[in-house]
Order: structure tokens, then sequence, then C-alpha cells
């Protein structure tokens, strides 16, 4: 799990996710409330597919309006097999983690890969990747 991730707010602009994105070398990033709850999740192909391919002004639309809301979360016990299975069956790349309700972190394929034997790593992105 990648820890003290930078989160964006609804009203944030997609200019400004694509810069949290390219300065933190990352795909995804929450979008978080003022308590740290997570409210959603924005990716760097939200951005293009839901913003820049319909004409929408990076430095004047709002992350909210493409914001894929109430992502699956895990909890930071919750077992490595269950985040594969949870990744696999909802063809998602990266999970925020989450305790009492907030975000403490997120979880990607590539952590994974790091923690699990090489064959079981080959499974999941095979799993991941096939459906």
């Amino acid at each position: 799990m990648t820890e003290n991730v930078e989160a964006l707010r609804e009203d944030d602009s997609l200019q400004t996710a694509a810069e949290r994105l390219a300065q933190h070398d990352v795909g995804a990033l929450p979008v978080c409330d003022e308590e740290q709850h997570v409210r959603g999740i924005v990716t760097d192909r939200d951005i293009v597919v839901h913003g820049l391919a319909q004409g929408k002004d990076p430095r004047k639309t709002a992350v909210g309006e493409i914001v894929t809301p109430n992502p699956v979360t895990v909890e930071p016990n919750e077992p490595v097999e269950r985040i594969i299975d949870i990744m696999a069956e909802k063809q998602i790349r990266r999970l925020p983690v989450v305790e009492d309700g907030k975000l403490i972190g997120m979880i990607s394929q590539a952590d994974i890969a790091q923690a699990v034997p090489p064959d079981q790593a080959g499974r999941m992105l095979s799993q991941i990747s096939s459906m």
C-alpha cells in the first residue's frame, strides 16, 4: 500500500488533477471531503475520456463533474487474496484503503505484485486483464 496519498477535492479542476497525477506519477487519485472520507476516484483515463474528449475546458471543469462516485475500498487488514479477487471481479487496478471510513492509502496491482509470489502475481494480472 502507498501511504500518505494526496487526495483531490470535488471542486479541484481537471487541470489540477492532471498535474497532481503527473507530479506523483500515478494513474488515479481519490476524491475526498474535508474529513478525508473517500467520495470518489479520478483516473487519467477519466480526465481524457470524460473531460477532454467531450470538449470540457480542463481549467474550468471541476473534478466533481467526472468523478467515479463511491469507489470500492478496502480496509488495511484485508487479505491479499480478497483484494486480488475484488480487483479481478470489478476490473480495477487501484483501490483506496480506508480505516474508520477515512483514506489512509492506495493499493495498486504493482503493490500486490511485489508482495506475492511471482506465480500468484501473474495469475492476478491475467485475471484482471482478461475480464
